[in-house]
């Protein structure tokens, strides 16, 4: 589903554990596989009431904990860029109304500005501000995040079904240039594919317009929150009708607020300058793999213990031949 489905990987049971920091530190090592198999594990060792599954339970317990208390005693790296994220659900008179919310950020020290996805649907904006990089998203003939002044340019890769039909799909990634920080927008932060090559490109942090549904705004802010644990990084993610929300390569909610439905939304925090290295990083999705190998194994051992035994040949009857 992961791999083919149009969806990435929303539907894992893993987000559960994203404001669980010790538990989500796994996701750096196997991805959201290794969570949701520790999530099955440990009840079904339970269920079936036999002390090896019990103990092999609780060892995969307490090395999961273990491991997510000394990366988070590991400091993330800091002393980057800052970033202010910018978002309302008012939609009346948007150009003047962020141009303005930009020059208050600025002031009080931004260094880049991010807004929400698909605010615009021209990408003649009056922006630029001198050492200022200003991150608005933009509806064309793409669903794009487009730099100001630089010009840098990211297309949305992964459409809503349905939704989104007339946009074409982006194919590449962006960087701002000379920083580690990459581009990214809404629904892409659910394909955990596409955030490893970030990753792999060295990625610090991701800056990502998006646009929620209100029902599904934690869902979504903290699958944003579980990718920049996989890979590594920070996530920066500027969201109308959800919450606009700074995390770090560990997962911790540096700053978070839910977009104003009337006002400008305003948060602000301090990017890092380098991502941390990761298993997951290297290795993908070794752990999904892994899992669908022994599965196969298993359900093979159990098909041959099963198979019926062969008759033997009635040798009464061949003796009284």
């Amino acid at each position: 589903m992961n791999l083919a489905g149009p969806h990435g990987a929303w539907w894992s049971l893993a987000y559960t554990q994203a404001d669980f920091l010790p538990v989500l530190q796994t996701a750096s090592v196997t991805g959201v596989w290794g969570i949701t198999f520790l999530l099955l594990f440990v009840p079904a060792s339970i269920a079936v009431l036999r002390p090896r599954a019990a103990v092999v339970s609780g060892v995969l317990v307490a090395l999961t904990l273990g491991h997510g208390f000394v990366r988070l005693a590991t400091p993330a790296d800091t002393g980057g860029r800052k970033v202010a994220l910018v978002a309302t659900d008012n939609s009346e008179d948007l150009v003047r109304r962020y141009g303005e919310a930009v020059d208050a950020a600025v002031a009080r020290g931004a260094e880049i500005v991010v807004l929400p996805e698909k605010v615009f649907t021209t990408a003649d904006l009056p922006f630029a501000r001198p050492g200022v990089e200003v991150i608005a998203g933009i509806a064309m003939e793409t669903n794009s995040a487009v730099g100001y002044p630089s010009g840098v340019r990211y297309d949305k890769h992964h459409m809503i079904p349905g939704v989104e039909r007339t946009f074409q799909p982006g194919t590449s990634l962006a960087f701002l240039d000379g920083d580690r920080l990459g581009l990214i927008i809404c629904k892409d932060l659910d394909f955990p594919g596409l955030v490893r090559e970030y990753g792999k490109a060295g990625a610090a942090a991701l800056l990502a317009p998006a646009w929620d549904f209100d029902e599904d705004a934690w869902l979504h802010s903290r699958m944003a929150v579980v990718r920049g644990v996989e890979n590594g990084l920070a996530v920066a993610r500027a969201a109308r009708q959800g919450w606009v929300t700074v995390s770090d390569s560990r997962g911790r909610i540096v700053t978070e607020r839910y977009s104003d439905r009337t006002g400008m939304t305003t948060v602000t925090a301090t990017l890092p300058r380098q991502g941390s290295a990761t298993l997951y990083i290297a290795l993908g999705d070794w752990a999904a793999w892994a899992s669908t190998g022994l599965l196969l194994l298993a359900l093979g051992a159990l098909a041959l213990r099963n198979r019926p035994a062969e008759r033997e040949p009635d040798r009464r009857n061949h003796d009284s031949l």
